[in-house]
């Protein structure tokens, strides 16, 4: 697959409310076909640009009970750094 194609697979995955680290399972699995390590970095890649990116235009308009946007930027890498680490060790 694609980088484009898993992140179409991904938004279709995650509409279910399922966490990217079952979707990384998932794909690892052979739920959708055959892998290979450059796609789903690249995919991871671009999956992380598009959240900082959301986050980045989205933080502020959130309110003044909102959790901090830099703090949900540093969880974002953080949850992508976690999927590129299962990926190196399959």
């Amino acid at each position: 697959m694609t980088p484009d194609d898993l992140l179409d697979q991904y938004y279709l995955f995650a509409a279910e409310g399922a966490p990217l680290s079952a979707f990384v399972d998932a794909v690892l699995g052979g739920a959708y076909g055959p892998w290979n390590r450059e796609a789903l970095f690249a995919f991871l890649d671009r999956l992380e640009a598009i959240l900082l990116a959301n986050i980045a235009s989205h933080g502020e308009e959130l309110g003044p009970d909102r959790p901090d946007p830099a703090q949900v930027a540093a969880d974002t890498r953080d949850l992508i750094e976690e999927a590129r680490r299962r990926i190196l060790s399959a």
